[in-house]
């Protein structure tokens, strides 16, 4: 009930009554009364979209319930008699309010207000000599916009309902992902840590100097752990490994991944994260960069190798294809 459509059919019918309101109110008097009534109809309506719960508690639904009683005697009190057109009462405005009060779940409480404003009506047609039966001819038409409103809330709100648990488990089954992703991201980072840096953290806490092969896993574990952060699809893919043994030979690595991977399909990522940790097995010395290319761009990812004297370009489409290189 607070969405842009509903807020739209609120105002379209606000607007409505006030213009009915304005136009057939007779003197001062009665443009007073209509304006106060129209306050209080106003105020129901905004009541009904803005009060939260489901159905609306009940407090508030008898609350806006009175307002179509109480808005009619406003009305009727200044009413000239005899009343000079049948626009004039605005025993729609309270059918409307019982309508709105069904689609939110409140079909009885909507009744009890619908039932006594028309005995508002009824005592004071009667007390002009107007007669119940007549006073019924004016208000029983009404009757249907509730009518129309009871069957709406008995065929469309269990539907709704219905939408509303289905979409209710699907964010909480999206937040139970989240967490377990993040969960398991916190997992592997741990066992990276524990696989990489964990050894060397136990030879340094002994006192001991490090030898020449240990300092140089340290800066290799370095490497590792930081572009587990700066190059995660990267770290974790066959390539990782391959970086690591890369570096074991000697070979400066540097990865980058600027998200080109996110939502491709696995086998284009397989196929080039294979590929790009072929290339950096060949490679026996010099440097390498990798770089996972942002959306959008014409190529998926590039790799970049100066070794024993040449450089080698290599480039992928977003396909997982060899594709030219181009500068992005």
């Amino acid at each position: 009930m607070r969405s842009p459509a509903a807020w739209a059919i609120a105002g379209a019918f606000l607007l409505a009554d006030l213009t009915s309101r304005l136009a057939f109110a007779s003197g001062a008097p009665a443009v007073l009364a209509n304006l106060l009534a129209f306050a209080i109809i106003a105020a129901a309506v905004a009541a009904v979209l803005l009060v939260g719960g489901d159905p609306l508690p009940v407090r508030a639904a008898f609350l806006i319930a009175i307002a179509a009683p109480v808005a009619s005697a406003l009305e009727l009190a200044v009413m000239p008699v005899p009343f000079e057109h049948p626009s004039q009462i605005h025993l729609g405005a309270g059918a409307a309010i019982g309508g709105f009060l069904c689609a939110r779940g409140r079909v009885a409480i909507a009744w009890t207000g619908f039932v006594a404003m028309v005995l508002v009506f009824v005592v004071w047609a009667a007390s002009i000599g107007l007669g119940p039966v007549n006073a019924l001819g004016f208000a029983l038409p009404n009757l249907a916009v509730l009518l129309m409103a009871v069957a709406f809330a008995r065929a469309v709100r269990p539907l709704a309902g219905q939408i509303l648990s289905f979409n209710t488990a699907v964010a909480r089954i999206r937040s139970e992902s989240r967490a377990h992703v993040a969960h398991d991201e916190h997992r592997m980072r741990l066992d990276q840590i524990d696989e990489y840096a964990t050894p060397l953290l136990r030879v340094i806490a002994k006192g001991q100097p490090l030898s020449p092969s240990e300092t140089a896993r340290c800066k290799r574990a370095e490497a590792h752990l930081r572009e587990a952060i700066r190059a995660p699809t990267l770290s974790r893919s066959v390539v990782g490994a391959a970086a690591w043994r890369a570096r074991e030979r000697g070979v400066a690595v540097a990865m980058f991944d600027d998200g080109g991977m996110t939502n491709r399909d696995d086998a284009t990522a397989q196929r080039v994260l294979g590929q790009i940790a072929a290339t950096l097995d060949t490679v026996r010395d010099g440097s390498v960069t990798v770089r996972i290319q942002p959306l959008g761009r014409p190529l998926l990812a590039t790799v970049l190798a100066d070794t024993s004297g040449h450089q080698l370009r290599q480039a992928f489409d977003t396909r997982g294809e060899p594709a030219p290189w181009l500068h992005s």
